[in-house]
This record gives C-alpha cells, structure tokens and sequence, in this order.
C-alpha cells in the first residue's frame, strides 16, 4: 500500500508499505515504547520505504505523456540512507480504464537491470 505524490512544482514523494500481517506486526506503534521488540521494528523497516525529492522527466530518453522515463531525484529525504542525494530512473505507463487513471512504474531490482518490479498507482486525487 502506499501514496505516491507528484506536485506542479517539481517535487515528487512516495511511501509504500507491505500489507502481509507477518510484515506489519501489530503490536507495537507510534511512537515506539521501550519495550517494543527490535525485530519487530526491524521487520516494519525492511517491507516498507520513504523518499521524497524533486522530479524531472529525462529527456534523453523519447517520452510522451503516457509513457517515458521519469527521474525522481536527487532525493532530499529517504528512509534508506544511501539514496539522499541518489536519483532514481523510474519508466512509466499511464492507462485509463473503466474512468480510472493508472501509473505503472518499471524499477530495477537488480544490479545489471535485467529483472524489474511493477508498481501499479492509481489516482486518487484531480487537480
């Protein structure tokens, strides 16, 4: 589950989170108590992630409003560490069906690009 943000101005955020029970365990909150269990937590971090920086479409790459490359970077926040200052290349297809809008972002999942993982956005908000 998650929320993924593009504003007017250039900037862009995304948050995603596992909805499988055995990634989110539901016994601990916010803010943490001391006597929260760190393997919890630790399982919370790994099935879930943050980032937020500015955006761009990369113009060396043929693009269209449907479909493209988008660079989302460099990221001012991350929940990861090494990608504050990283920029991430993200392919993208918008569909409609059925009056519903949908993004689909292509990432790599490994070194040498060959497998990608999909994430499928719908809008929820016009404007």
């Amino acid at each position: 589950m998650g929320l993924i943000t593009y504003t007017r101005y250039g900037y862009m955020s995304a948050n995603m989170a596992a909805t499988e029970t055995e990634w989110r365990p539901l016994n601990i909150g916010w803010p943490p108590k001391t006597n929260d269990s760190d393997t919890d937590w630790a399982l919370v971090a790994r099935h879930s992630m943050s980032y937020a920086g500015k955006f761009s479409i990369n113009e060396s790459v043929p693009s269209t409003i449907y479909q493209g490359q988008l660079l989302h970077g460099p990221m001012t926040v991350a929940s990861v560490p090494d990608m504050v200052g990283a920029t991430q290349r993200r392919n993208y297809l918008v569909w409609e069906h059925d009056g519903e809008t949908y993004l689909v972002v292509s990432v790599p999942i490994d070194d040498d690009s060959t497998a990608r993982s999909e994430i499928v956005w719908r809008r929820v908000m016009k404007g």
